[in-house]
């Protein structure tokens, strides 16, 4: 099945294959390795057109970290250049080969995308509201930052949590909890910290993230947090010490029955 793939592509695009035959191209374009720099343009180009996007993908997916180093090195160079106009999961698709094969270059290339995209201030609920509009142009534009977010959390760990919290398109929307929270401590103390300081939804990004801290170092914290004069903090930390399943969870949940709110 792993045939050259801008053959496949060009095949594809043609007009006249029945569906059987269109049906096996895509199988083989799915399962084709990319092993120049020439298929991972072909595949990119794929990717942009609705009856090969998928199959394109999956192909692209395939890259690991054997590839070949014009592979690797292409790969990396479209963190840069890629452009998702319908969806985005090319960027998506993009940036995850390139941090879990951890290509040389990735890092520094994800970091300077991240730090040129367009921020976006989200200060209410009202301006969530708003991404819908426009064919969801400003829903993308958050999307493709916590992407790249995303990706540096991945790479850099604890040590990007400045950067991150510094991102309403984190901390401010239903991505906080699930970006923030796997960093640790780190970032559950900047969460309790912040919630007094912050107001709106990067309140709710800080609630999210005591929500979502699970790990063994955050069940002291959490516990201290059940007795918090914030009911708010109260409710979200005893929402996370259930989903940790904390090893004196039936006590404090027995403590917990009586609170008023």
């Amino acid at each position: 099945l792993e045939l050259e793939i801008n053959k496949v592509v060009n095949r594809l695009k043609g007009k006249n294959l029945n569906s059987q035959e269109r049906r096996e191209a895509r199988k083989a374009l799915r399962a084709s390795r990319p092993r120049t720099r020439a298929d991972v343009k072909a595949l990119i180009d794929a990717v942009g057109e609705d009856d090969t996007r998928d199959a394109a993908l999956a192909a692209m997916r395939l890259i690991d970290a054997s590839a070949p180093a014009e592979v690797a090195s292409e790969m990396v160079e479209q963190v840069d250049v890629v452009d998702d106009t319908k969806d985005l999961r090319i960027l998506r698709t993009v940036v995850d080969v390139n941090v879990s094969r951890n290509f040389s270059g990735a890092r520094e290339r994800i970091r300077a995308r991240l730090n040129r995209e367009p921020k976006t201030r989200i200060k209410n609920k009202g301006d969530l509201e708003m991404l819908w509009q426009n064919n969801w142009e400003r829903g993308k534009r958050i999307g493709r930052v916590q992407i790249l977010a995303e990706a540096l959390a991945k790479l850099d760990g604890p040590a990007a949590l400045d950067t991150l919290w510094g991102l309403d398109e984190v901390v401010a929307t239903n991505q906080a909890g699930n970006l923030l929270a796997p960093l640790g401590t780190v970032a559950l103390n900047r969460a309790v910290s912040d919630f007094p300081k912050e107001s709106g939804p990067r309140q709710d990004g800080c609630l999210s993230v005591i929500a979502f801290s699970t790990g063994v170092d955050a069940m002291p914290i959490l516990e201290r947090l059940t007795e918090s004069e914030d009911h708010r903090l109260r409710h979200v930390a005893a929402e996370a010490l259930v989903r940790a399943n904390a090893p004196n969870l039936d006590a404090l949940l027995q403590r917990l029955v009586g609170d008023k709110d």
